[in-house]
């Protein structure tokens, strides 16, 4: 999963398309970040780094997606400052 705070933006690989799929209805504050997906939603607190996935109705579980490490990385080289 990555985020971009200045554009309001997440999304995550998607393995079965090898591209980055765009989270919609997101939002970003201090505490924690959350976006809607096409078969799930994701939440991640800042506070402790836990990763929360909520299942849409009638959808399964995406392979992978069950758990995983959430890290902060510092951003790439050249990335504009906020």
């Amino acid at each position: 999963m990555m985020f971009d705070e200045d554009r309001n933006l997440t999304a995550v690989f998607d393995p079965a398309l090898g591209t980055m799929t765009e989270g919609t209805s997101t939002f970003i504050n201090f505490q924690l970040i959350r976006s809607r997906f096409p078969a799930y939603s994701l939440t991640y607190n800042r506070n402790n780094g836990t990763l929360a996935l909520s299942l849409i109705s009638g959808t399964s579980i995406p392979t992978g997606l069950v758990q995983g490490e959430c890290r902060r990385s510092p951003p790439p080289p050249g990335a504009p400052r906020s």
